[in-house]
């Protein structure tokens, strides 16, 4: 549940320096990704509970907009 703080966090204020998330929900709706600022860095497990397709579908959605999005599958 951490992450998901994380990344609400990082909607929720524009003036997060960074935001580093580990497992966690992973907005894709485009208004949400609009307002996220923050560089953010994703530690994902492949055993995580979350589909490998939301989080394509979030860097995808991060990229397409020229945002910082570094996924990280250990």
């Amino acid at each position: 549940m951490v992450g998901s703080w994380s990344i609400k966090l990082a909607v929720d204020q524009p003036k997060l320096a960074a935001c580093i998330v580990n497992y966690g929900w992973l907005p894709r709706d485009p208004a949400l990704v609009a307002k996220i600022k923050a560089p953010m860095q994703e530690l994902r497990r492949k055993r995580s509970g979350i589909p490998a397709k939301d989080v394509k579908a979030f860097e995808a959605a991060m990229k397409g907009r020229r945002k910082v999005a570094d996924i990280k599958n250990l």
